[in-house]
Order: C-alpha cells, then sequence, then structure tokens
C-alpha cells in the first residue's frame, strides 16, 4: 500500500511531453531536414514544468514561416507565442511556456 500511495502522490507532479509534427518549421529549400532532439525529450514525463520547450533539428531552419505551439490538457495552448532561435544555433529553436502549467500531457506542434 505504500508504493501505490507514493506513485500516486508523484504522478500528479509530473509532466509529460510528446513531439508531434514540427513541419511547417522546416526552409522551403530543405526536403530532409528532421527533428534531432528535444528539450524536454519527446515521451518523457517531467516533475517540474520547463519555462522552455527546444528543438534541435539536422540542419537549420527558418522560423519566419512557422512556429513551435505547445497544447496542455483539454487542448489549451500553454506556450507564450514567441519562437526564437537558441542563441548562436540556427538548427535550435525555443518557445517559452507560461506560468502554473497543469500536470498532465503536453503536446508539441
Amino acid at each position: 500500500m505504500k508504493g501505490r500511495a507514493a506513485r500516486q502522490a508523484a504522478s500528479g507532479l509530473v509532466l509529460a511531453v510528446a513531439v508531434a509534427l514540427v513541419g511547417p518549421l522546416a526552409g522551403p529549400a530543405s526536403g530532409h531536414t528532421f527533428v534531432k532532439s528535444t528539450k524536454p525529450k519527446a515521451g518523457s514525463t517531467e516533475r517540474t514544468a520547463p519555462r522552455v520547450v527546444v528543438v534541435h533539428f539536422t540542419e537549420p531552419v527558418e522560423i519566419a514561416f512557422g512556429g513551435i505551439e505547445v497544447f496542455g490538457p483539454g487542448g489549451v495552448r500553454v506556450d507564450d507565442g514567441e519562437t526564437t532561435y537558441v542563441e548562436g544555433e540556427e538548427a535550435a529553436v525555443q518557445v517559452g511556456l507560461t506560468e502554473d502549467l497543469p500536470n498532465g500531457r503536453f503536446v508539441v506542434l
């Protein structure tokens, strides 16, 4: 019983992030740009809510044609709407998240 109670208490503190699609960020000249990694890691469970979502691509991307959108439980958008490059990296972009995120699954588009 003790293990079950601990798992239930811990489950209220987790945040799952799944990268679903980031296609609009790929530049028009490149048909071979892929997501290399994300922070938080795709499909991960986090104990504390991240302040930003970072997506690293296999080559530089153009953010003038798209951006990162993050949706939380119930389909509510939780990003700040400002996709920017990670400083010094044209192949990495980020978006800030709103404060006081609810627990649950988040989808990055």
